[in-house]
């Protein structure tokens, strides 16, 4: 096996305001339709599944194994938070709030 293919599960704007290098964007909830085409992939390269801090990354790697019990695939712990190489990141010039950030925000407000 050669290098590590990197799946990012977070949703389309996450990824587009900070990812991994080379990374493959993937959303968790498009999974399901690419799912039988990671596992095969795992069979011929290293594939790890990311996200900012692991929790949906295990989510997606817990469906794989309920699909294939011996699949190779694996997800990173502690996701993007955790990342120990800041070089290997790319950040947007002009991050934005994601939707879910948005909504704790309003959310926040309204309780006040």
């Amino acid at each position: 096996m050669s290098k590590i293919v990197y799946i990012d599960v977070r949703d389309d704007d996450e990824f587009r305001t900070e990812h991994l290098k080379g990374s493959i964007n993937l959303p968790l909830k498009s999974l399901a339709n690419s799912a039988q085409g990671i596992i095969d992939l795992a069979k011929v390269q290293e594939v790890k599944l990311i996200c900012m801090t692991g929790l949906r990354s295990g989510n997606a790697l817990k469906q794989l194994k309920s699909l294939d019990e011996s699949t190779s695939v694996d997800s990173v712990p502690g996701g993007l938070n955790n990342w120990s190489n800041k070089a290997d990141l790319i950040q947007s010039s002009s991050p934005k709030l994601s939707l879910m950030r948005q909504v704790m925000i309003v959310a926040g407000t309204l309780v006040l």
